[in-house]
């Protein structure tokens, strides 16, 4: 198959390798039925990404993702900051009773 010699402006080329179930993936029940062509396995890989990109479910599994790694930095972070807290208030008190002494 001749590929195209230039795109248009708004195109750009790009190359990727896929495993083999990706690609019965994409394709779907076509591929029972005749060898998929590269130019249909390309218009598969653009539908899906057109999807994946405008599809609001995606978007909003995305943003549901984010917060809850928001939620468990800053969990992360009022651990940390309670634990060393409790070391500096251990360190004072070791240091009192060294004064007391």
């Amino acid at each position: 198959m001749a590929r195209p010699k230039s795109l248009p402006d708004d195109q750009i080329r790009v190359t990727v390798r896929l495993p083999q179930t990706l690609v019965d993936a994409l394709t779907g029940p076509t591929r029972r039925y005749r060898q998929t062509s590269p130019g249909h396995l390309s218009a598969a890989v653009r539908q899906a990404l057109h999807h994946y990109l405008a599809c609001p479910e995606l978007q909003q599994a995305e943003a549901e993702a984010q917060a809850i790694a928001d939620v468990q930095a800053a969990a992360a972070a009022q651990a940390v900051a309670d634990w060393l807290r409790e070391v500096e208030a251990k360190e004072a008190a070791r240091e009192a009773r060294r004064q007391a002494r």
